[in-house]
């Protein structure tokens, strides 16, 4: 029915197959970005800076996360920031602009970067994927940006983040609920094994009472001596 060079369910969809068709609308409303696609999404970013509303968002973006950038614009195709710069007193004395790739932190730059797909997945409730989303970044800005994820007055279109992270202090029950993560753990065969996190909550609960019980235990022991 297919020929081999065609996949089903792009032709089931051309045919408005219902099924194939909502099937490719999911697809297509979720946005899959890659530790290798940085230079990507940089470029995704620096195009979307032409457009004046969504420059606005952006710089708006970047506010929201207290970098300390006044404004981002493109002069001569070049990115390019602006501060506020200070005296020793804390007045205002001037504004400096200065090449934004050569002179912000790499956590900067990534933020900037994941402009655009958070507020294009947050404005049309898409499902935003982000491999190693924790790299470059200072913890204090992906957590900002989960709690835009989490909060439905920023995201009233149900936007859905998921990631990968090597930064456990997400784990935290303030920004997530226990049913939302789970961690992967690499056997002996280098094959990644998921563990949800309720089937593991109840092991770390009695970890947990231990360490508790062996801290008591030291401070009466040495109370006693």
């Amino acid at each position: 029915m297919v020929r081999a060079n065609a996949l089903l369910l792009s032709v089931a969809a051309q045919f408005n197959d219902p099924t194939a068709v909502e099937i490719m609308k999911w697809l297509n409303d979720t946005t899959i970005i890659s530790g290798s696609n940085d230079e990507k999404i940089w470029n995704t970013a620096t195009i979307q800076l032409d457009d004046i509303k969504m420059k606005q968002r952006i710089v708006e973006f970047s506010r929201y996360a207290d970098l300390g950038i006044e404004n981002i614009e493109k002069i001569d195709n070049a990115i390019v920031s602006t501060h506020t710069q200070y005296d020793e007193e804390g007045h205002e004395v001037k504004t400096i602009t200065f090449p934004f790739r050569k002179n912000e932190s790499e956590g900067t730059i990534k933020y900037f970067s994941l402009a655009y797909p958070i507020i294009d997945a947050l404005d049309n409730g898409k499902r935003l994927i982000i491999d190693e989303f924790d790299s470059k970044m200072h913890p204090l800005l992906t957590c900002r940006i989960i709690a835009l994820f989490n909060s439905k007055e920023t995201n009233p279109q149900n936007a859905q983040l998921i990631f990968t992270t090597h930064d456990t202090n997400l784990l935290s029950a303030n920004i997530f609920g226990g049913i939302r993560f789970g961690l992967h753990k690499k056997t002996a065969m280098v094959q990644p094994n998921f563990i949800h996190w309720q089937s593991i909550k109840y092991v770390m609960m009695l970890r947990l009472k231990k360490i508790i019980y062996q801290e008591s235990m030291e401070q009466f022991q040495l109370l006693e001596i």
